[in-house]
């Protein structure tokens, strides 16, 4: 700023005109300086597939964007990147597609790192997304494209025909292959051939044909698909992919909502995973269960797929869709089934659980093994003492398909320590109807009767639709000391000389425990004797005098009687030890 306000300065001594002139430029260095995106090329990598471009910023991403020359080359995230500050760009447009001029035709690896905060809002432009339009260039038009591992979270995105989260439109080959992406959270609107990852999979070649298609693989969407309410054509709205029409979806699957409502004139091709697949067009093991919404002025609606088309009609093959959720009890393609049905392995027939879908039996839709988004934290209960409930806070609670969690879930607490008597088969709490609220709960009423620390009970909790459990220290005191035990009896036979040499019983210990049997000192007075009697209950010998140690002090919980002797003969003597508190 000291250079600007120099300049200001100098205009002063100027005559009128020329401070009007250079007032003018001094407001374009301001607008431009609020408005200007900074490109900035990646420090490692020559863009070769061996060595491609490592994109670790913001900046280093809209680098690619800013030159349709380097659309070719290859990329690979190093970084999550936060893209938030695009909302600003451009006037308020937003974010510009890499990819906007002419085909991106090179491969963007993401690396499994996140792009979040993602903003465009260009309504009236076609093929909109983090892509514009990708697909080969070469003159057989078979050039290999692709784009993996790209994670986008958090987007807003809003365009005309051909939008998408991360690709508006795609015109490719089986060559062109978007595998293992996402787009959880957020919205994707636009006027036509518009899906939350995908806005247009489409072959680049004219005829129908089952050898050209572009393959969207181990993918899905979790996002607000909706129809703007623009444009003429109004067709092809899907929560996967908008068109699919000369294209591939294979192992993936959306949870999105679909919102198709024109007020006025008619809109049609509607689905859960995708609004159209004619001319060829394939599902394949992959599902929906996102709710799908339309009025009266649409046709063509489906669960799963809204047409099929008729002539080369498109295929759909071991494919279903939540006929419950998605509030669509008929599809042109696929199989319905019910929420809990959906939840069930054996429903989805053929489909390869081993190495591409995972499953928490009656817990959860299918996910993909590519990407298990579940978790959650556990804020430390810090040390307890036994016998008193405590809480548990859980924090950050998603599910694997990555959904804060939201509602009641069964949540179950178990202790790697199993005493008899104290822990049942080790679980300390045992709910099915946890109440969760932003993603957040808490397990209230925890009780651990057994005391012990360093490194003390370590407690597994283990939330349903969450694939990997959690693990917390709980250090636990013993509770208040409540009564006394012999923890080291005396001989139980014991020789003397009658009278004249008492009988020696040799070392007796006694303890204090709580009322869950751990050893206590607590709530004992800073000293605290204890005094051993013979009981006077018609033992043999019962006016036989006690000799030696009668009376230790037992403030750490432990009392320890050495030499204590009998002076008279006899069997079965009862001894009585006597604390003045516990």
């Amino acid at each position: 700023m000291k250079q600007l306000y120099s300049l200001a300065h100098i205009i002063t001594q100027h005559n009128l005109s020329t401070r009007l002139l250079l007032s003018m430029a001094l407001a374009l260095i301001i607008s431009t300086s609020i408005h200007a995106q900074t490109a900035t090329a990646p420090a490692v990598g020559d863009g070769s597939s061996g060595n491609p471009y490592q994109i670790a910023s913001l900046e280093n991403l809209y680098w690619i964007a800013a030159d349709e020359s380097r659309w070719g080359h290859h990329f690979i995230q190093t970084a999550d990147i936060d893209a938030s500050g695009t909302s600003g760009w451009f006037e308020g447009e937003g974010w510009t597609p890499i990819g906007n001029t002419t085909f991106f035709h090179g491969h963007y690896d993401g690396g499994g790192y996140t792009i979040s905060g993602l903003t465009i809002d260009r309504p009236t432009t076609d093929n909109v997304g983090l892509f514009g339009h990708i697909g080969p260039i070469d003159d057989n038009e078979v050039e290999p494209v692709s784009i993996k591992n790209v994670r986008l979270e958090d987007v807003d995105v809003k365009g005309a025909r051909g939008t998408g989260g991360l690709v508006g439109r795609v015109t490719g080959s089986e060559n062109t292959l978007i595998e293992s992406c996402y787009v959880l959270s957020g919205s994707v609107t636009g006027d036509a051939a518009t899906g939350g990852l995908v806005g247009s999979n489409n072959s680049y070649i004219e005829g129908a044909t089952s050898g050209r298609r572009p393959v969207i693989s181990k993918s899905f969407a979790n996002v607000e698909v909706s129809f703007s309410g623009n444009g003429s054509d109004n067709q092809k709205f899907g929560g996967l992919t908008g068109c699919n029409q000369k294209g591939e979806i294979l192992n993936s699957f959306s949870l999105s909502s679909v919102t198709v409502e024109p007020s006025s004139g008619q809109a049609q091709r509607v689905g859960g995973i995708a609004g159209c697949i004619t001319l060829m067009g394939l599902v394949e093991n992959s599902y929906s269960a996102g709710q799908v919404t339309v009025n009266e002025n649409v046709s063509e609606v489906g669960g799963l797929v809204g047409y099929v088309g008729t002539t080369n009609a498109g295929t759909v093959t071991s494919s279903y869709w939540d006929t419950e959720a998605s509030g669509q009890a008929g599809s042109a393609g696929g199989a319905g089934e019910t929420t809990a049905d959906m939840r069930k392995q054996a429903t989805f027939s053929g489909w390869n659980f081993t190495s591409i879908w995972n499953i928490i039996e009656d817990e959860s839709y299918p996910f993909l093994r590519d990407f298990d988004l579940s978790g959650f934290d556990i804020t430390d209960p810090g040390t307890q003492t036994a016998g008193e409930p405590f809480n548990i806070n859980i924090t950050n609670a998603y599910s694997v398909e990555g959904i804060g969690l939201s509602g009641t879930y069964s949540v179950v607490v178990t202790s790697d320590i199993v005493t008899e008597g104290l822990l049942e088969d080790g679980v300390v709490y045992d709910n099915q109807s946890v109440s969760f609220s932003g993603v957040e709960a808490t397990l209230e009423g925890v009780v651990l009767k057994l005391a012990i620390s360093d490194p003390g009970h370590i407690l597994t909790v283990d939330i349903a639709t969450i694939l990997e459990e959690q693990d917390t220290e709980v250090p636990v005191e013993p509770a208040q000391a409540y009564k006394l035990e012999i923890s080291q009896q005396p001989a139980a036979t014991v020789y003397g000389s009658y009278d004249d040499e008492p009988a020696d019983l040799g070392t007796i210990e006694v303890i204090t425990l709580d009322e869950f049997d751990n050893v206590s000192a607590a709530g004992l007075d800073s000293e605290q004797l204890v005094t051993v009697t013979i009981e006077n209950d018609g033992s043999p010998g019962s006016d036989a005098v006690i000799g030696g140690t009668t009376q230790v002090d037992i403030q750490s919980g432990t009392a320890t009687f050495d030499n204590i002797n009998i002076d008279k003969e006899g069997e079965g003597y009862t001894l009585r030890f006597l604390s003045g508190s516990p």
